[in-house]
């Protein structure tokens, strides 16, 4: 079972809302764990930042987790990216099987490649600030800063954040400090991608090595021999070694390209 602030909280009837928000310490002792949806403007929202104070004050063994977007957008750019060179890859098949020469279709296939690349990397560099830019919304963070919308909430807010942490000094000390250190443990290697999100990005490739599989199984004139070379070659080689290799080491470099960048 999950709690959602902004579903399970009522967002429109003022006194249904004032209940909810009333009962988020129930919900947040319960919890086993406290997953952010991270965002640039996330620490910017006093709310937010109230979560995180009365999450640690009722749950001081629980388990905070910081899940930045940017790294869906990075891993769906990489997929459209690649779901334009395999389509790319069987345009030039059907000018290779006319009359185009090797040669011509060699070169085709690299301004494909090169012309779905530049984008690709630019893209990457620029969602790749967004790490730079927690990073420092973590490091710099004053509670007092933080903005809110309504003055009675900010002063109710801080009056708590008080309670809990003696002054307001002493929470944004923790923000940068120990809470800091606990959720930027997984984005703190330069390249790093969940492996799940691998496997769903090397679907392509791997559907396009599956069809040149299928297209030997079904002559029956090529050689077992032949069959298991190309199993290990390509299907092997390419998705599960070459690939995510490649992967990683883009993804590495477009991070440090997106940092030098800003510093």
């Amino acid at each position: 079972m999950a709690f959602v602030d902004c579903t399970c909280v009522h967002q429109v009837d003022q006194v249904l809302m004032q209940q909810g928000i009333n009962d988020i310490g129930g919900f947040l002792a319960a919890s086993k764990e406290l997953r952010v949806l991270w965002s640039s403007t996330y620490l910017s929202r006093l709310w937010c930042v109230f979560e995180l104070a009365a999450y640690r004050k009722v749950n001081p063994t629980g388990k905070i987790i910081l899940s930045p977007l940017f790294i869906e957008r990075i891993t769906l750019q990489i997929f459209l990216w690649l779901e334009a060179l395999t389509s790319g890859f069987w345009y030039s098949r059907v000018l290779r099987s006319g009359r185009m020469e090797l040669s011509g279709f060699v070169l085709f296939a690299l301004l494909v490649i090169g012309c779905l690349a530049v984008p690709l990397i630019h893209s990457l560099r620029h969602s790749y600030l967004s790490k730079k830019i927690l990073i420092s919304s973590l490091d710099t963070f004053d509670v007092r800063n933080v903005e809110c919308l309504v003055d009675s909430d900010r002063v109710r807010i801080h009056a708590a954040i008080v309670s809990w942490y003696g002054s307001l000094d002493a929470f944004s000390e923790y923000v940068r400090g120990p809470f800091r250190e606990d959720v930027l443990g997984p984005l703190r290697t330069p390249g790093s991608i969940p492996f799940g999100y691998i496997c769903v990005l090397a679907t392509p490739l791997t559907s396009l090595c599956l069809e040149g599989l299928l297209a030997l199984l079904k002559n029956d004139g090529v050689p077992t021999q032949n069959i298991l070379a190309y199993s290990l070659s390509t299907i092997l080689a390419l998705p599960v070694l070459w690939f995510p290799a490649l992967l990683v080491f883009l993804v590495f470099v477009c991070e440090r390209c997106a940092t030098r960048r800003q510093s």
